[in-house]
C-alpha cells in the first residue's frame, strides 16, 4: 500500500489481511467442500478467494451493483458463487 493511503484505509487492509489469515487455513485444510455464508460481502473480494479456495459461498448483500461485480468477478476467475440481494434478515424470512 503507498505511503500517501489515507489511515483508514491503512486499517481496512491490515484487517482484511488479518481475516484472510485466520479463514484460509480453515477453508484449505477442510476435510471437505464448505458452505460459506458471507453477508455483506459486496463486490466479493473474499468470497471468490474463499470459492477459489473449493468452498460453496452464498453472498448475501444489499446491493445490485456489488453483487453484479461480484457475479463478474467470479466468471472471470471460473469459480461459482451464489448471490442474493438482501440483508441478514432475508435470510431468516
Amino acid at each position: 500500500m503507498p505511503e500517501t493511503a489515507r489511515p483508514s484505509e491503512r486499517r481496512t487492509a491490515a484487517r482484511s489481511s488479518v481475516v484472510w489469515d485466520a479463514v484460509q487455513p480453515l477453508v484449505a485444510g477442510a476435510a471437505g467442500p464448505l458452505d460459506v455464508l458471507d453477508i455483506g460481502g459486496g463486490t466479493g473480494g473474499f468470497a471468490v478467494r474463499v470459492a477459489e479456495l473449493g468452498a460453496r459461498v452464498t453472498v448475501v448483500d444489499p446491493s445490485p451493483d456489488a453483487l453484479a461485480s461480484l457475479a463478474r468477478r467470479a466468471r472471470e476467475l471460473d469459480v461459482e458463487v451464489s448471490a442474493q440481494q438482501g440483508d441478514l434478515s432475508a435470510i431468516f424470512d
